[in-house]
């Protein structure tokens, strides 16, 4: 018989270890709150109503608080698909309107709201998202609150290290805010995961210190959480006489608080006590206590959820008919308005054909008059064009026959001018050879004596007497070729600028195309000095070996 109880005790045991989300929620942060069933269906209904208002005046504010409002409100009670919606819609709210404050609450609170909807990966996320939120604006409560919470949520994932971390950094941020109750918060947890690592002397110097905290503030629910903590600690140790007293403080706390949470958590650790005590009588008893209150909480609690989801059921079914009305409504002064705005266009339309109409008459005539004054004006133009054609032709004839007669004239001064040239490059010629000729009858002179050697300095004296008449024949050749190649020098001067005189009289030689011979006898030098000296312009031109100064100057 004893063998059947203590079997039964166990499974007992296993049944209230595995408590549900929604008892869990209310656990997890004490701001969540325990409202009676009344007092939620008339917030549910109040914010409704104001959710409605929001909507009709187009309060984008006021929109996201009220559906913030809603999805904590949702959450509260279980339903966390609606609570996570809401909250999202709030979110987006927030977001769009800058109010990042705003908007890091409402990511804590949906990283709540997805870690008892068995979410750990979403609860995590959002709830960085609101440390970062926090952490940009400063909000240094805001900021230790978040990492208290992920560190909860590290340690429910089997974590505790990590979870320990984040509790001790939210501790340092606490300790700049001064926030008692932020403390109490953050002692609890770092009691927990303490309870978890089984170091149950550093548990329970937290959840004291927590404990303490609660009483100075008259927190009496966190304080009746806290000492339930304690006496699960001192009967983990095996001090069931320690624990058996703070669990029956937390016991009394709670049926004066009339937290049935807690009264039920305290009434199992109490049965845990006992069985550790080997007393099983009271344990059964307080099993049957713990598995009634129970009951007890799942009926109300089921018939709570089931009551306000049937609330919000109306309140959507009234929403749909307002809605509904709304819309029959608008569609309603939508046709009126149409019919009207109907009205004024074919009004508008008629009177417009007919404004058209009368205002096509008169262009019609304004045009008519207008063609005949542009025929007219056109048969005008056409005789002064046909005037000004014929006056055209005659003096495009005059300007012809003026332009052959300048060519003519311009032909014949040209043939002039080769003349002269030719002419004084004839002179050039024959001034050279006069030269060769008195070196010929000077070196006779200077082997003759007496009366012969007289006659040949006299005819010397007359044929220099002779050639100073013709001493201008170079620069008259300059004159005459610069009119006849206008631009040559100036050519020569850009592609050489330091050419000499000499070089610019064989240039002009040869652009004249004489023959070797020649050029040499107007240059007073032999045929080989002209071949050197051509060679030598050629490398100053910078010439290549294949090409031809004849056909690089004639290009010039």
């Amino acid at each position: 018989m004893r063998s059947l109880f203590v079997v039964f005790i166990c499974f007992t045991t296993h049944v209230f270890a595995g408590n549900d989300a929604f008892i869990k929620s209310r656990e997890l942060f004490p701001d969540a709150g325990t409202s009676p069933h009344d007092k939620q269906q008339s917030l549910l209904n109040a914010t409704k109503r104001a959710l409605r208002q929001a909507e009709l005046t187009g309060d984008e504010r006021a929109i996201a608080s009220c559906k913030y409002q809603l999805g904590k409100l949702f959450y509260t009670n279980g339903a966390f698909s609606q609570s996570i919606r809401y909250h999202h819609e709030a979110l987006r709210l927030f977001v769009r309107l800058g109010m990042d404050t705003m908007a890091a609450q409402v990511h804590s609170s949906l990283g709540t709201t997805y870690y008892f909807a068995r979410q750990p990966e979403l609860a995590m996320y959002h709830q960085g998202l609101a440390f970062k939120l926090f952490k940009k604006h400063n909000d240094i409560p805001g900021m230790a609150r978040t990492l208290t919470r992920m560190g909860h949520l590290r340690e429910k994932e089997g974590y505790p290290d990590r979870a320990l971390t984040l509790h001790l950094e939210a501790l340092k941020y606490c300790r700049k805010s001064e926030n008692p109750a932020l403390y109490s918060e953050i002692y609890e947890n770092i009691g927990s995961v303490y309870e978890d690592k089984e170091s149950y002397g550093e548990a329970l110097k937290y959840f004291n210190e927590a404990y303490g905290l609660n009483s100075r503030l008259h927190a009496e629910e966190s304080a009746t959480v806290n000492l339930n903590n304690i006496g699960d600690c001192y009967r983990k140790m095996g001090d069931f006489r320690q624990a058996a007293m703070y669990t029956n403080q937390a016991l009394k706390k709670a049926r004066a608080t009339n937290n049935r949470y807690e009264e039920r958590s305290a009434l199992r650790d109490l049965y845990k006590i006992g069985v550790g005590e080997k007393n099983y009588q009271n344990a059964h008893a307080y099993l049957d206590s713990a598995y009634a209150i129970s009951e007890a909480i799942y009926s109300d609690e089921s018939a709570q959820q089931i009551a306000l989801l049937g609330t919000f059921y109306e309140l959507e079914q009234k929403d749909r008919e307002i809605e509904l009305l709304d819309k029959n409504k608008r569609n309603a002064q939508l046709t009126a308005w149409v019919y009207l705005l109907a009205g004024l266009l074919i009004f508008l339309i008629l009177f417009v054909i007919v404004w058209r109409q009368r205002i096509r008459i008169k262009t019609d005539r304004r045009n008519l008059r207008t063609q005949e004054m542009v025929l007219e004006t056109q048969q005008k133009l056409m005789q002064v064009e046909l005037d000004n054609a014929h006056l055209r032709e005659s003096k495009l004839s005059s300007d012809l026959q003026n332009q052959f007669l300048l060519e003519r004239e311009l032909q014949q001064e040209l043939q002039l001018r080769s003349q002269a040239l030719s002419s004084h490059t004839l002179q050039l010629i024959e001034k050279n050879g006069l030269l060769e000729s008195l070196q010929h009858s000077l070196l006779k002179a200077l082997k003759a004596e007496g009366a012969e050697k007289n006659r040949l300095l006299r005819e010397v004296a007359r044929q220099i007497d002779f050639s100073f008449h013709r001493d201008r024949d170079w620069s008259n050749f300059e004159d005459f070729f610069s009119q006849v190649h206008t631009s040559f020098y100036d050519k020569l001067k850009a592609h050489l600028p330091d050419i000499t005189r000499t070089e610019q009289r064989l240039c002009a030689l040869i652009k004249l195309k004489l023959e070797s011979k020649e050029i040499a006898i107007i240059l007073g030098i032999t045929v080989d000095s002209l071949r050197i000296a051509r060679y030598r312009l050629k490398k100053r031109f910078k010439l290549e070996e294949a090409d031809s100064l004849g056909s690089f100057i004639e290009l010039l």
